[in-house]
């Protein structure tokens, strides 16, 4: 009788192999970082809060009579303030698995650790800013109702109103990209949709969808919910709409104890190793901080449509 497999395999062979390729799954890494103000390091500042003045230059010459004095007109003074705070993730790797892993296994590798920690930032300060779409006071769109090329062109008329210059950006939840796609179809000649070149993607990022009528479309699974969930709040800005603040980890990379993965001297992020020996772990914790802060309400329009 013939060794086979099936009833001699649990004893000759192992459960299975281990694949030389390690599949990542699908992520969404739009970067809404390069669409918004940068407001500078906020470290060695002696504060977490940062104060953005601004002031509205809008004031028109008068005609004063021959000989009259001009009246001082002083300028409308306002400000935002935008705070840091920590964001962080933690990993975990017991000494067993490490151990036991082969060159072509998984494991917490420092590669590993830098790609994970980057895609963690970008991910969180995405989220972030997505979320101050919900806080802009002007809005176009219908609830539970698909996006329009009208609702785009309402959103656009809005920011033109406001006397807003272009180009604009346009960050829309996936559903809301494939709506106004959709609607878009039927358009031709001068109003079709640019979609986006390779040279495109690669200079402008992840995320990048295509330019119609001077907008630069974006796509992302971070745009918040509305309505209770029916429906998905995007939103079309100008520039200067949103602002963030990072601080630098400079002094961190000076401080005693756990082992810090090198960084850049002005990054914003470290990661700290350590090994726990009582519980013969390894642990990576990566550590950013930054704030957002929407600068100017005007700059910018919520775009409300079916989720």
């Amino acid at each position: 009788m013939a060794l086979t497999y099936a009833a001699n395999g649990g004893d000759l062979r192992i459960t299975e192999t281990a694949n030389a390729l390690l599949h990542l799954i699908l992520v969404d890494l739009t970067d809404l970082f390069a669409l918004c103000t940068n407001l500078g390091d906020q470290a060695g500042r002696g504060s977490t809060t940062d104060k953005v003045s601004r002031v509205d230059l809008d004031d028109a010459m008068t005609t004063p009579a021959e000989g009259a004095a001009v009246a001082v007109t002083d300028p409308t003074t306002s400000n935002v303030t935008v705070a840091i705070a920590r964001q962080a993730l933690r990993r975990q790797e017991t000494d067993l698995l490490r151990i036991t892993g082969a060159s072509s296994m998984f494991s917490l590798t420092q590669e590993f650790l830098a790609r994970d920690a980057a895609n963690s930032i970008v991910i969180a300060r995405t989220a972030q800013i997505a979320t101050l779409f919900s806080t802009v006071a002007n809005t176009v769109g219908t609830t539970t109702v698909d996006l329009s090329v009208t609702n785009i062109y309402q959103a656009m008329f809005q920011l033109q109103t406001e006397r807003n210059r272009p180009p604009f950006a346009c960050v829309l939840f996936p559903e809301q990209l494939n709506n106004f796609q959709n609607d878009l179809r039927g358009e031709s000649g001068a109003v079709q949709f640019e979609a986006a070149s390779a040279a495109m993607l690669g200079a402008k990022g992840p995320g990048f969808a295509g330019s119609w009528h001077n907008i630069d479309f974006w796509s992302s699974d971070q745009v918040p919910t509305a309505n209770a969930g029916a429906d998905s709040n995007g939103c079309m800005f100008a520039a200067g709409a949103f602002g963030y603040k990072e601080a630098s980890a400079a002094a961190m990379l000076r401080a005693a104890g756990s082992e810090l993965v090198p960084v850049p001297e002005f990054s914003p992020a470290f990661i700290e190793l350590q090994r726990m020996p009582a519980e013969a772990t390894m642990d990576a914790v990566y550590n950013y901080y930054d704030g957002v802060v929407e600068l100017e309400d005007e700059r910018a329009v919520g775009i409300i449509s079916d989720r």
